[in-house]
């Protein structure tokens, strides 16, 4: 049996980098190997690209393209800090709260 990383939800912007090309992207599934992403533009299966942010690189390669979305793995795992950073994602760009409201809390 292959063994899968933990996937986590998320909305992060990311700007997709294919050569010295970028444009703008979501991150919409992470785990430490790989990520979801939306798409703008076509890629192609074992294309090599790059995930920027944040002064951040992470190397990655298209491993599955379907309609507006692709699968990527990263070329090293993400260490564990930038895994939590991208999963809970940054104020400001459709990230989600960073705290968590319980039911008690939305009937006030």
């Amino acid at each position: 049996m292959k063994y899968r990383a933990q996937r986590y939800p998320t909305r992060f912007q990311v700007t997709l980098r294919v050569g010295a090309v970028g444009f703008k992207s979501t991150i919409t599934s992470i785990s430490a190997m790989g990520a979801r992403i939306t798409l703008d533009q076509p890629l192609a299966v074992g294309q090599g690209i790059s995930l920027d942010y944040a002064g951040q690189r992470v190397p990655a390669k298209v491993r599955w393209v379907r309609n507006a979305a692709a699968g990527v793995t990263f070329d090293r795992a993400l260490p564990k800090a930038e895994l939590e950073r991208l999963r809970s994602g940054l104020p400001g760009i459709g990230a989600r709260p960073s705290h968590r409201v319980g039911f008690a809390a939305l009937r006030h």
